[in-house]
């Protein structure tokens, strides 16, 4: 796994590729607290992941849901979204996809 964060401003962008496997949980979930922390919009591109390990995925997902309950605005970037297991509920603004309502595990 490769990764790189870039902060501007409130937008924070967090890039992963390769493989997300077990291996890289911890510093997965690192990643996910800075850029919560740090930024009021965060873009996660995720177009360069190969395999997501199912634990990682989970994470994944669970950061989406605490964006929202903090009220602050998380973008998926992934021209191979099914390799997320959790299904998001998107509201299509043009080309500003944002998760909606409560993801389904």
């Amino acid at each position: 796994m490769n990764s790189k964060f870039v902060q501007s401003g409130y937008i924070g962008l967090l890039t992963i590729d390769g493989e997300i496997t077990a291996g890289h949980y911890d510093k997965l979930k690192l990643l996910l607290i800075r850029a919560l922390q740090d930024s009021d919009y965060i873009i996660l591109n995720l177009t360069g992941m190969t395999r997501i390990d199912p634990a990682c995925n989970d994470l994944i997902c669970s950061t989406f849901e605490v964006a929202m309950m903090v009220k602050k605005k998380m973008k998926l970037i992934n021209s191979q979204l099914e390799k997320l297991y959790c299904k998001f509920d998107f509201a299509n603004n043009g080309a500003d996809r944002q998760p909606v309502g409560r993801m389904e595990f």
